[in-house]
């Protein structure tokens, strides 16, 4: 059975910081994934309001071409959700096609934030704030291919994410490179918001640990298939669980990776908007990797 966290009031530590108070919190990484003194952040105005403005008007108007490189096997496997730009997690183990879609989603992010400011620049110099390493990257592929550094998930109306945790991901085929890299003993998530539902859409993280064993909603075997509301509530009165609702521009970084969490459903016509992923310490815990 995994691992259920004791219960307590809060069931989680999270801190809430504005982006100036970064410097403040030089060790917050190490401080999640290895001494679990905390399990997450909000950080306000990571993406300032005038550029998530900018940004989400020229996805509206697919200046760029962001759309012609949405993930299909993404919006097959969760049912209606969209990615723009492949995600690791879905793809081929042999990572050709998810390398390809990564150097044209770099291209195609740079533009989507020209004249703003640079999204991978602005989420590394926040990650080396908040632990003290100078090293922040997206990581190469073994013939010097590049990862993605985030995704850009749409949420339609009535859909979800549902129940998963990050380490899962860790052990499948397709992260056999990323295991020579990284130390797999946790890995962070991160997004930022930048459409918000009508309603809904809210991060919920419960409190039960990853121990390698599957759900009993995720037993492949069977021909059961749970509704995020069977489960939501499971989860909810066996393990306890804190909703999170960060503002548009806000970074989201918690412990995704140990702790299993979902995505309501959204309400009203206007979709849910994302961009994020993962990260995790170098091996020797001398660089940050980030990927998506």
């Amino acid at each position: 059975m995994p691992k259920r966290v004791i219960a307590k009031e809060p069931l989680f530590n999270f801190l809430d910081i504005h982006v100036s108070e970064i410097e403040k919190h030089p060790s917050a990484l190490q401080d999640m994934l290895y001494n679990r003194s905390f399990e997450g952040m909000i950080i306000r105005e990571v993406l300032p309001k005038n550029v998530v403005e900018v940004v989400v008007s020229r996805l509206e108007e697919n200046e760029g071409g962001m759309s012609a490189i949405i993930d299909s096997k993404f919006a097959d496997l969760v049912k209606g959700p969209l990615s723009f730009g492949e995600n690791i997690i879905f793809c081929d183990p042999n990572l050709q096609q998810y390398f390809d879609s990564a150097t044209i989603f770099r291209q195609k992010c740079r533009i989507l934030f020209e004249g703003t400011l640079d999204f991978e620049k602005r989420v590394e110099s926040v990650f080396q704030f908040l632990s003290g390493v100078k090293k922040v990257q997206v990581p190469t592929g073994p013939e010097g291919q590049t990862y993605i550094p985030a995704t850009i998930r749409k949420l339609p109306k009535g859909h979800e994410f549902t129940i998963h945790v990050g380490n899962d991901f860790l052990n499948k085929p397709q992260s056999d490179h990323l295991r020579t890299l990284v130390d797999i003993t946790d890995q962070l998530s991160f997004f930022i918001p930048l459409v918000l539902p009508e309603g809904g859409g809210d991060l919920s993280i419960y409190g039960l640990e990853w121990d390698g064993d599957p759900l009993p909603f995720q037993d492949t075997s069977s021909n059961a298939s749970w509704t995020y509301q069977q489960s939501h509530q499971l989860f909810v009165e066996e393990y306890g669980s804190m909703t999170f609702a960060p503002g548009l521009g806000d970074m989201m970084l918690f412990d995704g990776g140990r702790f299993y969490h979902c995505i309501a459903p959204t309400v009203g016509d206007r979709a849910r908007i994302t961009i994020g992923g993962f990260l995790s310490f170098s091996k020797e815990h001398d660089a940050i990797y980030y990927w998506s």
